[in-house]
């Protein structure tokens, strides 16, 4: 079991600091958090006295109180004691001494087994007995015994075989702080579809590569529940400005459930802004300058507010234009590059994400070819995870090689005439040089008709 530790801030307190960092890695009354089931199944519960969860599948228990783990470290791994009828702190080392008390010597290799559904002779009335008496190694050491060819199986095949049943058998489940990386897993395991097939080394890169850092002007446009803001939010830890633009068909939620489960309300509330644009107004082409024209401006404050359109153009305007932009988003991203591209100030980077290659091919050739961009990059990453084992590390034979492309580079100049949001008052072409006095003026030829 790993604890994790979150240490406070450098400084005085004395007692209470201390206090502080004995306290900071312990789950809390109120707390959010992620379960991670044996199953590898992924719930967000909050963690207080009366919470009820009923996605144990114990046999005999209908839900249990989630109570329990307020006082536990993060990170813990429990389990449902049934005398107590209470959850308590599992023990992984009993799991390991059950395991060496079950292993054999075994055979050189596993070419002589069959797999012919005769193996096994232990009695089912039995193993479910054990099973709702809590008594889960007993119930995989039953296995064991019953089984006819567990002894002629490698001690490889033979650990492998008990870590199986173990995960069938006995229950327990591990209490994890909520993070970007635990919330993506949470969405993967139930629809990876609504977050654009995007994975957590593509959410790294895209923070990476769009410069995220705090007192940056940041602008979102993204269609994965709220994910891309979170993660902006927490890797700017509430210094700057981010507008995040919402809406309506598929467009980014004004609220998600993510910022409650991080608990980065307190950070939303200083730099997050929600900025109205519905999807009509992407797809027609229509002007917001004069939309925002008749906009009132929001009276009140907070990341679940909705800013008007017209108040984020100018406030993005008298700061100079926005430092980064990050595109994760059903929408055409060539064309949500454009409409957003006059906002951009000198040295803005961006980072965009697309399931597909050729609308960001085509957007990465055209910003070498009109010198729009600089440091231009189309990439694709592909996943794939080892197994770190005594004598057997190795990549896994399948790989995720769907995580989309991300397209990123530098801005060095938004003039582009494709941009509806263009400024033709403030953008002109730059005067001819004058000429020097040691160089005659260029003579006019005659046009030939």
């Amino acid at each position: 079991t790993v604890s994790v530790l979150y240490w406070g801030s450098k400084g005085g307190g004395g007692e209470k600091q201390h206090k502080n960092h004995m306290t900071e890695g312990l789950v809390k009354e109120g707390d959010w958090g992620l379960v991670h089931l044996q199953d590898d199944r992924v719930f967000s519960v909050c963690f207080k006295k009366g919470e009820a969860f009923k996605s144990t599948k114990l046999p005999g228990v209908k839900q249990v109180d989630l109570g329990d783990v307020v006082g536990m470290e993060w990170n813990q791994l429990v389990t449902y004691d049934f005398s107590s009828k209470k959850l308590v702190v599992h023990k992984p080392e009993d799991d390991e001494v059950a395991k060496e008390g079950m292993i054999q010597q075994g055979g050189d290799d596993n070419r002589a087994l069959l797999d012919n559904n005769t193996a096994q002779n232990a009695d089912a009335s039995e193993l479910l007995a054990l099973k709702k008496e809590g008594a889960g190694n007993d119930a995989v050491k039953v296995l064991v015994e019953g089984s006819s060819t567990f002894a002629g199986k490698t001690k490889f095949a033979q650990e492998k075989y008990i870590k199986k049943k173990q995960k069938k058998w006995s229950f327990s489940m591990r209490i994890r702080r909520a993070t970007i990386a635990n919330c993506l897993e949470l969405y993967v395991t139930k629809k990876p579809e609504k977050l654009m097939n995007l994975r957590v080394d593509g959410i790294a890169q895209l923070l990476h590569q769009a410069n995220i850092h705090a007192y940056n002007k940041t602008l979102i446009l993204e269609s994965c529940a709220g994910l891309i803001p979170a993660a902006v939010v927490e890797r700017q830890g509430g210094y700057g400005s981010i507008y995040n633009i919402v809406g309506t068909s598929g467009l980014g939620a004004p609220t998600s459930p993510v910022f409650n489960w991080m608990q980065l309300e307190e950070q939303a509330e200083k730099c997050l802004k929600n900025v109205e644009l519905t999807r009509d107004v992407l797809e027609e082409m229509a002007d917001p300058i004069e939309q925002a024209e008749d906009a009132k401006p929001s009276t009140t404050s907070g990341y679940r507010v909705m800013m008007s359109l017209g108040n984020a153009i100018s406030e993005i305007r008298e700061a100079g234009g926005l430092d980064s932009v990050v595109i994760v988003s059903h929408h055409d991203p060539v064309e949500a590059f454009y409409q957003f591209l006059p906002l951009m100030g000198g040295r803005c980077t961006f980072a965009i994400h697309s399931k597909y290659l050729i609308p960001l091919s085509e957007l990465a050739s055209t910003l070498r070819t009109d010198l729009t961009a600089v440091n231009v990059q189309l990439s694709e990453t592909f996943w794939r995870e080892y197994q770190v084992l005594p004598d057997r590390t190795h990549p896994h034979v399948n790989m995720n090689s769907a995580g989309g492309f991300l397209l990123s580079g530098s801005i060095v100049r938004n003039n582009h005439p494709r941009s509806f949001w263009r400024d033709e008052a403030k953008v002109q072409e730059p005067p001819a040089p004058a000429p020097t006095p040691d160089e005659p003026p260029a003579k006019k030829h005659k046009a030939e008709c």
